[in-house]
């Protein structure tokens, strides 16, 4: 049996080979069962003893050894995980203890000097652990060493020595999943992924000495001179570690573990010179402000702004101040269940506000902390209330308004203005067209706009003809979303065919002319939630065009766009809305050769988006197209595309329902409630 166990561990802990030590530790692992499960107590001593030797082995990182430092210690963290998932479940867990013991205290950095040789058994402890922490056999007995394995990873970040902060990274990785769990959803800060700072300190107290010194120790390095840009090697990992944390409704209640320490270090972290630091600090500060204080908290951050113009000023510290108000209101605005508090009436923003209102104006020369500013007051302009008092508020709005009609985007002032390429750009000019879009689409009945006819059209008009097109993009998103809201809501429109004021030719003329692929998609995603008879006669600028025009137009753009699926869906849905208007108002004899070559040739474009290789979104529209095709065009008496198209677009739909995506088959079987009466009989 020993000699067994030591082929076994001559294939583990000196192959290279990721096949062969993962077929060799399931060999290894039944082994491993029937030791412990043996009669014989020699041989239950056996794997005990085996790991023992490992760990010394590791430990020793003896010039002889055989061990692989390279491809994550390759079969040797697989090695010791079967030993350990062998221990019997009832018992104490004395092996798991004392390898996490040896480990923890070897994967610390150690105080003299780190070369690679010496830093080798450091490296095997940090890629064991990861794989210990990752093995779910192990259950919440491994639960106890998080806090050891935690401060292992960001220490490990102080090294000199390359693999050890590789290793580091790794471990890292899987400590935030084995704490947080597995990501849910695409968005990183989701409370999915989260947990309430109360929680987490109560579950793993010993990070909260560590984690506070460690931020201290970071807090001192950070400078706002961005021609000092010097960064604490562990600095993002604590900030990643707090930014996972959401405040609790019971903080403020007893709790030995008060929070506050942290805020001030976190504050100070948002002066850096680096973007991404002062992003991460704004986020991590969130869950140490108690709910009750966030408008006072915001009221003094707000006032460490500067009130005038001059030389000397930090941008990167008004930056970071200002994302950090910003994620405490938009977390304070979303928490709907937050206590009202005693002094929130007393609190009124608008104080430290109205002096640093230059901030958002051409006076303040950064883009950054202009679009900055400018998303603190759409924050605050918006329908949710917040702490300034109604009154004030109203000037606010008024303030906000003249700043918009100022900017760049609404009265540009040279061909600099024009074309705006600094950095920052496209963020500010994103700002200043999500007030917009406020003003004019989503509450325009909050702001005191302009008596004067058109006010509204012309600014919606200024974000379609921005150079940048992400306004454009950002514009017409908006404007979808409003499109699409409840059918109640539509139904009390009003009488033009937008539920804002814009004429449908501005979109028309974009449609024709647009050239980036994800403004085309949107514009035509608009224009399709629109009913037909708003868009016809089509309208380019001055001229007007025939639906035959617009069609030859929609099928050139559906040929040329199967590198975007977004676009192409888009195409399709709109171009298929004009070739049934088409072939509905003009009697089969009446239709030109042209206009049969346009429907022959969407005819051709729907049968290649049911295709087998074809995207799921591809199917879907195409199955939608060919269910409202069915009365118009599949099954007429006349049938205007004639037998050869027709069948052939009954072939598609039937390949549609053999589908392997079970919602392009469910899709593709509607078309049976289109099937007209006569046709229903036996």
């Amino acid at each position: 049996v020993e000699g067994v166990g030591k082929y076994f561990r001559e294939q583990l802990l000196q192959s290279r080979h990721r096949g062969a030590f993962e077929l060799a530790y399931v060999g290894f692992v039944r082994l491993t069962e029937m030791l412990c499960r043996s009669g014989s107590a020699m041989l239950q001593q056996l794997p005990a003893q085996w790991l023992k030797e490992v760990l010394e082995e590791v430990k020793s990182s003896d010039p002889s050894s055989k061990l692989c430092a390279t491809r994550r210690s390759a079969g040797i963290p697989f090695y010791i995980q079967a030993l350990l998932s062998s221990e019997p479940k009832s018992s104490s867990c004395g092996l798991l203890k004392m390898t996490m013991r040896s480990l923890t205290a070897l994967a610390m950095p150690s105080n003299d000097g780190e070369t690679e040789s010496s830093s080798v058994p450091q490296v095997h402890a940090l890629n064991i652990l990861r794989a210990l922490y990752r093995d779910t056999r192990l259950g919440e007995n491994i639960v106890p060493f998080v806090s050891e394995g935690m401060q292992a990873a960001i220490l490990g970040f102080t090294s000199p020595v390359w693999a050890v902060r590789n290793s580091s990274t790794l471990l890292f990785s899987t400590l935030i999943t084995r704490i947080f769990g597995v990501k849910k959803g695409k968005d990183e800060h989701s409370k999915k992924n989260r947990m309430t700072g109360r929680e987490f300190f109560t579950r793993f107290p010993a990070l909260y000495p560590f984690l506070l010194s460690q931020l201290q120790e970071a807090a001192a390095t950070v400078n706002s001179d961005s021609g000092q840009v010097k960064l604490h090697p562990s600095l993002f990992l604590l900030l990643l570690v707090l930014g996972r944390l959401y405040p609790s409704p019971m903080d403020g209640s007893s709790s030995p573990l008060g929070l506050a320490p942290f805020m001030p270090l976190i504050i100070r972290c948002g002066r850096s010179a680096v973007y991404r630091t002062r992003e991460m600090a704004a986020r991590a500060l969130v869950p140490f402000v108690l709910v009750t204080q966030v408008p006072s908290t915001i009221q003094a951050l707000l006032e460490e702004l500067p009130q005038e113009p001059g030389p000397g000023l930090q941008q990167n510290h008004i930056h970071g101040t200002l994302l950090q108000v910003l994620s405490l209101l938009r977390s304070y605005l979303a928490d709907t269940h937050r206590p009202q508090s005693e002094n929130e009436q007393d609190c009124d923003l608008s104080s430290a506000l109205f002096p640093r209102l230059w901030l958002a104006t051409r006076q303040n020369p950064c883009l950054v902390t202009r679009g900055a500013f400018l998303d603190l007051l759409g924050c605050l302009c918006g329908c949710l209330p917040v702490p300034v008092s109604e009154s004030q508020m109203k000037k606010l709005r008024e303030e906000t308004l003249q700043i918009l009609m100022a900017s760049e985007l609404v009265v540009p002032q040279g061909p600099d203005d024009m074309n705006l390429s600094v950095p920052g750009a496209a963020q500010y000019l994103q700002s200043l067209a999500y007030i917009a879009i406020s003003v004019c689409v989503e509450s325009p009945h909050l702001w005191d706009c302009p008596e004067s006819d058109g006010f509204q059209r012309d600014l919606l008009e200024r974000l379609l003809q921005c150079p940048q097109y992400e306004v454009r993009l950002f514009a017409l998103e908006q404007f979808l979303r409003r499109l699409q809201k409840t059918e109640e809501e539509c139904q009390h429109r009003g009488q033009g065919p937008l539920p804002f004021d814009l004429s449908v030719s501005s979109l028309t003329s974009l449609a024709l002319h647009e050239t980036y692929s994800g403004c085309q998609a949107k514009v035509l995603q608009v224009l399709a939630v629109l009913p037909l008879s708003s868009l016809l006669p089509w309208r380019d600028g001055m001229m007007s065009l025939s639906c035959l025009e617009v069609l030859e137009h929609l099928l050139t753009l559906l040929e040329t766009s199967t590198h975007s699926v977004e676009l192409y869906c888009a195409a399709l849905s709109l171009t298929s809305q004009l070739v049934l208007h088409l072939a509905k108002s003009t009697p089969q004899k009446d239709l030109s050769e042209a206009a049969m070559v346009c429907l022959n040739r969407w005819g051709a474009l729907v049968m290649q988006g049911c295709g087998e290789e074809q995207p799921a979104e591809v199917k879907l529209m195409s199955a939608e197209v060919l269910v409202k095709a069915v009365p118009t065009l599949l099954t007429a008496p006349a049938l205007p595309l004639g037998i050869t198209p027709t069948v052939a677009l009954w072939k598609s739909m039937f390949t549609l329902l053999q589908d392997e995506d079970q919602d392009v088959r469910d899709g593709a079987a509607d078309f049976t409630c289109y099937i007209p009466a006569h046709l229903h009989n036996t």
